[in-house]
C-alpha cells in the first residue's frame, strides 16, 4: 500500500503523469507570448485551430500548441483595457465600492468603475465621515487621476504593475465628496458571510492583541496586511522573510491539515473526510481573498487529500500543472504579478527537491514516508529552503535588487514559528469570542512566538555581509547552476559530474563577469516625484550625489540600494529644502556618507537634526560656494553661487533659502553641465561662464529662473527639469527648440548619461529610464 501512496512506479502505470505540467507550460508560454508580442486574439484562435486539425498526425503532440494558441488568445481578452482619457477629463465617476476603508481611520478603499470597459480606482478617504460598505453603489464627486508614481532606471515601474492589476487611477476624497445611489452590488457571499466573518476576526484580534503583534497576527490568519506598520514590513521584506505574511502554501497546508486531523479526531473518515476537508479548504481561500498563491495552495491540498482518499499516489507535477491550468483559465494574467511567479517558483523548486529525496530514499530501498530522523529532517528543511530560495532569487533581484542569503536557514525557523502562531492564534480568537478571559493565555503565547518572528526578522535583515545586490557580487547565475545541480543530482555519475561542472563554470562566469566589467562613468537625473536628485559614478564605482529628493517616496534609498550601493563618497544638498535633502532621512543607517557638501548649516529644525545625525555617523561636512572647486573621477565641479555675504544674509533670516542654492558647473570631458539647484534669480549668477550642453532647470522650471535670456546666456543642447509637470515657465512649449532638447522626468521618467558609449569621450548617451537610447539636441 506504502508504494500505491508514494513512490515506486507501478506497473501499468500510464507514462502522461507530467501531462497536466507540459499543458501548463504551453498555456504559459502562450500567455507570455501575448505579454511580449501583442498578437490580435484571432491570431491565437487561429493558432489554436490548427493545432487542433494535425492532432491526429502528431500523435496529440500539437494539442500543446493548441493550448499555448487558446492561452495566448484568452490572456489578450483578459487584460485589462487601458483607461480612456475622458475618465480622467469628467468632473465625477460612478462606481462600486469592491474593497472598503479601514474602519475607525482614513484610508484606502476600491471603486469598480460603472463603465464598459471597467477598471479599478483607489480612493484614499481623508477623513472618517463617511465609510463606504462592500457593494455600495457610489458617485465620487472628484476627478480621477492617472497615477504618476515615480519611473527610474533599474526600479519597477509601479504605474505599468497596477495597470496590470486593473486599476486605471486614483483619487483623494474628503467624505463630503461621496454620495451613496445605491446597496447590495457585488458578490452576495462575500457580502453577506466573508466580510462580517473577517471583521469579526479583526475585532477580536484587537480585543486580544492590540498594535503591530494583532496586526501581524491578522496577516498570517487573514492575509490582511493594511495594519502592519510599514518599518515592521521593511523589516520582514529586507529578512527575505515577508512570504510567511503572504498568505499561501504554508498559511492553506496548516488550515488543511488542522482540519483533516479533526474531523477524523472526532470520526470522519473516507470520502465524507474528503468532502469536509474540501469544503473547508475552499472556505478558507474565499475567506482570505481568493488571492493567486492561496488558490494555488488549495488546488494542490485538494489533489492531496482526493490523491489520499482514493489510496493513490500523489503526484506532484500533476498537482501543480492542474492548479496552473486552474489559474490560467480563471486570470492568466496574475502571472505577470510577482507574487504569483514568486508562490509557483517556490513550490516546484520545493517539489522537485522532495522528489529527488524520496528517489533516493525508494532507491535505498527505504519506504518514503518512514519518519527522518532529526538531522534528516533538518536536511530536508535546508534543502526545500535552498531550492526555493535559488528559484525565488532571480524574481526578487530583478523587482528589489537584493535577497538575503541568511533567509536560506532562517526561512525553516520563520516556518515552524508561523505553524505555531497560526493553530494559537486561531484558537485564542475563538475562544475569547466565548468569554475573553478564556482567549488570554494563548493570546499571551502567541504574542511571545509572534515576538520572536520579529526578532528574527530584525536579525536577518540587519546581516549586511549576507545580503546579495543586483549587479553587486553576481552570484545570481551561481544560484541558477545550483538549481540545475538538485535537479540532476542523483541522476547518475555522468549526470552529477555534468551539473558540478555547470556550477563551477556559473560560478565563475559570474565573478569574472563582475571583475571585468568595462568602467563606465555615468550620470541620473531621476524622477523623485517631488524636487530634485542627481547621482554620478565614476569609473571606480563611486557615487557622488546631488540632492536627494523628498522624504517618503523613496527613490534616491531604492535606486542605490538597488545598485547595491553601500557608500557615498560625497552628497551635495543645494540648499536646505526637505524637497532637496529629506531623501537623506530614508537613507541614513543604511548608506554611509563620507562627505556631506552644503551651503549653509542654518536652516529647519529637521535639516539641522539630520546634519547632527550624520555627524555622529562619522560624515565630515564640507561648506561651499562661490571658488569651490570638487574633483571626483572624470568629474570635475565648479561652485559659482553663493558667495559668502549671500550666506551671512541667510543666516540673518534676510534671504530666502532658494537665494543661496549652491549652483554647480559639472564638467566632464569637455561636456558641460549646470546645476541650479532652486535659484530664482538668475542675475546672480550671469557674467560667470555658465555657459553648457545640458542644463537643469531652476526651481522645478519656475518662471523667473527659466527666462528666456537665462537659456540664452546658457545655450544648453538639453535641459531637464525635475520635480514639477506642467511647469510654470511653460517649457514644455517654449522647449524642445530646433537645437534645443527637453526631458522633464515628471513626464518622461528619470534617464542617464553614459560616457561609455560610441559617441567618444564628449557627448554621453542619453537613455530613458527603460534603457532606450534618446535622440536630444542637434
Amino acid at each position: 500500500m506504502e508504494d500505491r501512496l508514494v513512490g515506486r512506479r507501478l506497473a501499468g502505470e500510464s507514462s502522461l503523469r507530467h501531462a497536466a505540467l507540459r499543458a501548463f507550460a504551453a498555456g504559459l508560454v502562450g500567455a507570455l507570448l501575448s505579454r511580449v508580442v501583442p498578437f490580435p486574439v484571432p491570431v491565437g484562435l487561429a493558432v489554436a485551430a490548427l493545432a487542433l486539425a494535425v492532432a491526429r498526425p502528431s500523435r496529440g503532440w500539437s494539442l500543446y500548441l493548441a493550448l499555448a494558441g487558446a492561452a495566448l488568445a484568452w490572456t489578450a481578452v483578459r487584460a485589462p483595457m487601458p483607461a480612456r482619457p475622458e475618465v480622467f477629463a469628467e468632473p465625477s465617476f460612478r462606481g462600486v465600492v469592491m474593497e472598503e476603508p479601514p474602519a475607525g481611520r482614513p484610508g484606502r478603499m476600491v471603486v469598480a468603475l460603472d463603465r464598459p470597459e471597467g477598471g479599478r480606482v483607489m480612493v484614499w478617504l481623508r477623513d472618517t465621515l463617511v465609510r463606504p460598505r462592500y457593494g455600495d453603489e457610489l458617485v465620487v464627486h472628484a476627478p480621477a487621476r492617472a497615477f504618476d508614481h515615480p519611473r527610474n532606471p533599474g526600479l519597477p515601474d509601479r504605474n505599468e504593475q497596477l495597470a496590470r492589476q486593473g486599476y486605471v487611477g486614483r483619487s483623494n476624497v474628503s467624505g463630503r465628496q461621496l454620495e451613496l445611489t445605491g446597496r447590495n452590488r457585488g458578490s452576495k457571499p462575500v457580502r453577506a458571510v466573508v466580510l462580517p466573518a473577517r471583521a469579526r476576526l479583526k475585532e477580536q484580534v484587537a480585543r486580544l492583541l492590540p498594535g503591530d503583534p494583532g496586526a501581524i497576527l491578522l496577516a498570517l490568519l487573514a492575509g490582511d496586511r493594511r495594519d502592519v506598520t510599514r518599518p515592521t514590513l521593511t523589516t520582514m521584506s529586507d529578512s527575505g522573510l515577508l512570504h510567511v505574511l503572504a498568505v499561501s502554501g504554508l498559511h492553506v497546508g496548516i488550515i488543511a491539515g488542522l482540519v483533516w486531523l479533526l474531523l477524523a479526531l472526532v470520526g470522519v473518515r473516507g470520502w465524507w473526510r474528503f468532502a469536509l476537508g474540501t469544503l473547508a479548504i475552499v472556505a478558507y481561500v474565499v475567506f482570505v481573498g481568493a488571492r493567486p498563491p492561496a488558490v494555488r495552495a488549495g488546488i494542490i491540498a485538494v489533489t492531496a487529500a482526493l490523491a489520499w482518499t482514493g489510496q493513490r499516489r500523489f503526484e506532484t507535477t500533476a498537482a501543480l500543472g492542474l492548479a496552473g491550468l486552474a489559474q490560467l483559465l480563471v486570470n492568466p494574467n496574475a502571472f505577470f504579478e510577482l507574487g504569483t511567479r514568486l508562490s509557483f517558483a517556490a513550490v516546484a523548486a520545493i517539489f522537485a527537491v522532495m522528489n529527488l529525496v524520496f528517489a533516493r530514499r525508494q532507491a535505498r530501498r527505504l519506504p518514503a514516508f518512514r519518519a527522518f530522523s532529526f538531522p534528516g529532517k533538518v536536511a530536508a528543511a535546508l534543502a526545500a529552503s535552498v531550492a526555493a530560495f535559488a528559484a525565488t532569487a532571480p524574481f526578487l533581484l530583478h523587482a528589489f535588487g537584493r535577497v538575503q542569503l541568511l533567509a536560506i536557514p532562517m526561512s525553516p525557523v520563520a516556518i515552524l514559528l508561523t505553524t505555531l502562531i497560526v493553530p494559537l492564534g486561531g484558537l485564542a480568537t475563538l475562544l475569547s469570542s466565548m468569554w475573553l478571559p478564556l482567549g488570554m493565555p494563548f493570546a499571551e503565547t502567541v504574542r511571545l512566538l509572534i515576538g520572536g518572528l520579529l526578532r528574527l526578522a530584525e536579525l536577518t535583515a540587519g546581516c549586511e555581509p549576507t545580503m546579495l545586490r543586483y549587479g553587486g557580487s553576481g552570484l545570481w547565475p551561481a544560484a541558477a547552476a545550483l538549481v540545475l545541480f538538485l535537479l540532476l543530482h542523483g541522476r547518475g555519475r555522468r549526470a552529477r559530474v555534468a551539473a558540478a561542472a555547470v556550477v563551477l563554470a556559473g560560478i565563475t562566469v559570474s565573478v569574472w563577469a563582475a571583475a571585468l566589467r568595462p568602467a563606465a562613468e555615468r550620470a541620473w537625473f531621476l524622477d523623485p516625484k517631488t524636487g530634485d536628485a542627481m547621482v554620478f559614478e565614476d569609473a571606480a564605482g563611486r557615487v557622488l550625489v546631488v540632492d536627494a529628493g523628498i522624504d517618503g517616496p523613496g527613490v534616491l534609498r531604492d535606486f542605490l540600494l538597488r545598485r547595491g550601493v553601500r557608500r557615498v563618497s560625497v552628497a551635495v544638498i543645494t540648499h536646505p529644502d526637505r524637497d532637496h535633502y529629506g531623501g537623506l532621512l530614508d537613507i541614513t543607517g543604511k548608506v554611509r556618507i563620507e562627505r556631506l557638501v552644503i551651503p549653509t548649516a542654518h536652516g529647519p529644525p529637521d535639516y539641522r537634526r539630520l546634519l547632527e545625525r550624520l555627524v555622529a555617523e562619522g560624515t565630515r561636512l564640507v561648506f561651499a560656494g562661490t571658488g569651490t572647486g570638487l574633483e571626483f573621477g572624470g568629474f570635475r565641479f565648479r561652485f559659482v553661487w553663493p558667495d559668502e555675504p549671500a550666506r551671512r544674509l541667510y543666516a540673518a533670516e534676510l534671504l530666502g533659502a532658494n537665494d543661496v542654492s549652491l549652483v554647480a558647473l559639472a564638467e566632464r570631458g569637455g561636456y558641460r553641465m549646470l546645476l541650479t539647484g532652486d535659484l530664482d534669480r538668475p542675475e546672480l549668477i550671469a557674467g560667470r561662464d555658465i555657459r553648457a550642453h545640458l542644463l537643469k532647470s531652476s526651481h522645478h522650471g519656475s518662471r523667473k529662473g527659466n527666462a528666456p535670456e537665462v537659456i540664452e546666456e546658457v545655450g544648453p543642447e538639453l535641459v531637464v527639469v525635475m520635480g514639477r509637470y506642467p511647469t510654470p515657465a511653460g517649457l514644455e512649449e517654449r522647449l524642445p527648440a530646433p537645437d534645443i532638447g527637453h526631458i522633464n522626468t515628471r513626464r518622461d521618467g528619470g534617464v542617464s548619461l553614459d560616457w561609455s558609449g560610441p559617441q567618444g569621450d564628449l557627448r554621453p548617451v542619453v537613455r530613458d529610464y527603460r534603457g532606450r537610447v534618446l535622440t536630444v539636441g542637434p
